[in-house]
């Protein structure tokens, strides 16, 4: 399944605008489909888990 940046950001509670941000700079993993920024549900999903464990 694939995310939306308006999804990514309710997950991590901030904004498009970061998710967008963080998305450019790698930050989270994403993906371009006809220049629209996608998100691989489970590879974000994976990014929140690694997160938590390193805390």
């Amino acid at each position: 399944m694939f995310l939306t940046a308006k999804k990514v950001a309710e997950l991590f509670n901030v904004t498009e605008l970061t998710v967008y941000r963080w998305a450019k700079s790698g930050k989270v993993p994403s993906f371009n489909v006809g220049g629209v920024i996608r998100f691989d549900y489970d590879e974000i999903m994976e990014y929140i888990r690694k997160g938590v464990d390193e805390k």
